[in-house]
C-alpha cells in the first residue's frame, strides 16, 4: 500500500462496518411462538464468508506461488480463522431461558431465574448476559435488534442493565 491509500483504506473500513452494525441495530429479531432468535444480518454474513474465503485463498496463494511466504501465508489463514470465530452465533431466547450454541457443538443455556446481572458495555455495543459459575452470553454490535434484546432481556429478569464505557 502506498502512503496514500491508508486513509481513503480506514474510511472504507470504517464506513462498511458502521454501516454493517446500524443494519443489524434496525432489523428485526426472528419471531418463532414464544421464541425470539438474534442472529446477524445477510449482509453480515455475506461479507464475513467472503473475506473468510478471500483470506483463505490469499494465504494458499502466498504460500504456493513463487516466491513462498510462509509468514504471510500464517498471517492470511489467522486472519481467515478470525473471520469464522468473530461471526455472530444466534442467540435464542425463550420463555425459561437464554441460549447460545458454541462453535465446538457445546450449548450455554442460562434460566432466567438465575441471571445475575445484564451489562451493557456502550463502546462496542456488547450487551452480556451472566449467569450462574460465570456463564456468558454475548450479543454483539453485529447481532440484531439491540435494543429489542436489551429490553427483552430486562422484562424477563427484572434486572437493571449495568452500563458501562469501554
Amino acid at each position: 500500500m502506498t502512503n496514500g491509500t491508508y486513509i481513503p483504506s480506514a474510511l472504507i473500513t470504517y464506513t462498511v462496518v458502521t454501516g454493517l452494525m446500524s443494519a443489524a441495530r434496525n432489523a428485526k429479531a426472528k419471531s418463532l411462538g414464544s421464541t425470539e432468535v438474534y442472529g446477524c444480518t445477510l449482509m453480515t454474513s455475506l461479507l464475513v464468508i467472503i473475506c473468510t474465503v478471500g483470506f483463505t485463498v490469499g494465504a494458499v496463494y502466498v504460500l504456493v506461488v513463487p516466491p513462498s511466504y510462509p509468514l504471510g501465508a500464517i498471517i492470511f489463514g489467522l486472519i481467515a480463522l478470525g473471520g469464522l470465530v468473530a461471526y455472530p452465533i444466534p442467540i435464542i431466547l425463550t420463555p425459561e431461558k437464554i441460549e447460545q450454541m458454541n462453535w465446538w457443538g457445546g450449548r450455554t443455556s442460562i434460566r432466567w431465574h438465575d441471571v445475575s446481572k445484564i451489562e451493557y458495555h456502550k463502546g462496542p455495543a456488547t450487551t452480556l448476559v451472566v449467569g450462574p459459575k460465570n456463564k456468558k452470553i454475548v450479543h454483539a454490535g453485529f447481532h440484531i435488534a439491540s435494543e429489542k434484546f436489551r429490553s427483552d432481556c430486562v422484562a424477563k429478569t427484572h434486572l437493571k442493565i449495568i452500563t458501562k464505557e469501554l
